[in-house]
């Protein structure tokens, strides 16, 4: 680690003021805190679902794991080298980058920056809540945290399916709250019961390298708030209160506990720390406990002026709309069609809408060739075919050309699918999603000499 660099951050991810140097700021926490062929799967889900915020490219989808928590030391997400092996794949394309941190680098310590300062707002925000159930006049209880718990920094990524995907870090935290000493105001004055309720919610604490593939990116933070989940299922003590109570005990309580928490001014929000990255990774030096992890980083490199020596250029040629059917030989979606076609290699993106097609058609493009430059070891290529209809439904699909494939020097073609469900019938239990090609888009690709340095000055391929 360089020493001389050491990052003394009190997090800015949940509004906390920032000194880089031997002193450190007072902690303040009220901003940023405040997703032909024929092929079958068994069951019905979703791609790219969800929401969790990214860089600037995408705006939302979801995040996955892509590895295990407290995995080796150093683990890190390092931008692949994956070949398709000439197939165009239908799904989430693995991330460019960035790459991972690389000695000497410069850290984050999670424990002190960011988990305590956490741990210390929830206090404070509990002990608001308790203050505003303690001036209730019907029903007042008491909310404690019961656990705090962090898993552990691991690598993730972005899993779009329109679009590049970035690798991020991510802390995961499981909070657990419990609330008791719950009272009843009766003619009688306050009356003791016997209830509780445990609430559990997850937080996910998410740092980007915002801007890596430009070479200057920003080490930036993006908070995911799950909601909260109360416990509903009642005991029989409860419930035997609950009866002498005229019923209206439980729906109380947790009226009233649902109102003081969704008041908790942790919000999903982003902020940019004031480092330059153009590498980040999560390390956990190897041990199960969370107290030494940290969020490794590298400052950009010296420019180095040879973009001509990265530049691929990709030509869309052609587009043709295969015999996508259902079973019963019917045209998916419309026996004509006129998608817009979404398209981007790497970073890069165009985007036009193709002249009305039938199946068997072939359609010659006249589109400006797109011009990329390589930001890691592979060339991506993602085609998206986006129905002009109200649910403007998209079928996308995308390939991975590394130096073993030569970039992609050539011809290439990328199939696009589409989908339909057969419903359970027979032996068949479960919906049966058809994935059937459907368009086939021809592309040319002229890549650069093979021992080239990136924008950021580093040594790319040998």
């Amino acid at each position: 680690m360089n020493a001389s660099f050491r990052v003394f951050l009190v997090c800015v991810v949940m509004g906390f003021a920032f000194d880089a140097g031997s002193v450190l700021a007072k902690p303040k926490l009220d901003d940023a805190l405040g997703g032909g062929s024929t092929t079958t799967r068994p069951t019905k889900g979703t791609s790219g679902g969800g929401s969790s915020s990214g860089p600037a490219t995408p705006s939302v989808g979801a995040a996955v794991d892509v590895g295990a928590i407290n995995a080796p030391s150093a683990v890190a997400v390092d931008p692949p080298s994956p070949s398709d092996n000439g197939m165009s794949i239908r799904g989430a394309s693995p991330p460019l980058g960035p790459a991972a941190a690389a000695p000497p680098v410069n850290d984050i310590g999670i424990e002190f920056l960011i988990t305590s300062q956490l741990r210390n707002k929830v206090n404070e925000i509990l002990a608001s809540a308790n203050a505003n159930m303690a001036a209730q006049t019907s029903v007042r209880a008491r909310i404690n945290l019961a656990s705090f718990k962090v898993f552990g920094v691991g690598p993730s990524a972005t899993a779009f399916t329109d679009r590049p995907n970035h690798a991020f870090a991510k802390i995961p935290y499981m909070l657990t709250y419990k609330v008791d000493n719950v009272e009843k105001k009766t003619a009688a004055g306050w009356v003791a019961t016997s209830v509780t309720r445990t609430i559990s919610q997850s937080i996910d604490i998410n740092v980007y390298c915002d801007g890596w593939e430009t070479g200057k990116g920003k080490v930036t933070v993006h908070t995911g708030i799950g909601a909260l989940q109360l416990e509903d299922s009642q005991g029989t003590a409860e419930q035997v209160v609950d009866f002498f109570l005229n019923g209206h005990l439980t729906e109380l309580i947790d009226s009233l506990v649902r109102q003081q928490l969704n008041q908790i001014p942790i919000q999903n929000g982003t902020a940019a720390l004031p480092f330059a990255c153009r590498a980040l990774s999560a390390d956990n030096h190897g041990t199960a406990d969370a107290v030494d992890d940290t969020i490794d980083f590298n400052q950009p490199g010296k420019t180095i002026k040879n973009a001509i020596l990265n530049q691929f250029t990709v030509k869309l040629v052609s587009l043709e709309r295969l015999a996508a059917k259902d079973l019963s030989g019917h045209a998916l979606y419309q026996d004509v069609e006129s998608p817009t076609i979404n398209f981007f290699a790497n970073f890069n993106a165009t985007s036009f809408q193709a002249a009305s097609m039938q199946v068997g058609e072939v359609r010659a493009l006249t589109v400006p060739t797109l011009s990329t430059t390589r930001v890691g070891p592979a060339l991506l290529l993602i085609a998206n075919v986006v129905q002009n209809n109200n649910a403007n439904t998209t079928d996308s699909a995308y390939r991975v050309f590394n130096k073993d494939l030569n970039y992609g020097a050539g011809t290439q073609a990328i199939i696009i699918k589409k989908s339909f469900w057969e419903p359970p019938h027979g032996q068949i239990r479960k919906p049966l999603e058809h994935l059937v090609d459907a368009y086939k888009l021809v592309v040319q690709i002229v890549g650069p000499p093979t021992d080239t340095v990136n924008t950021s000055g580093q040594l790319l391929m040998k």
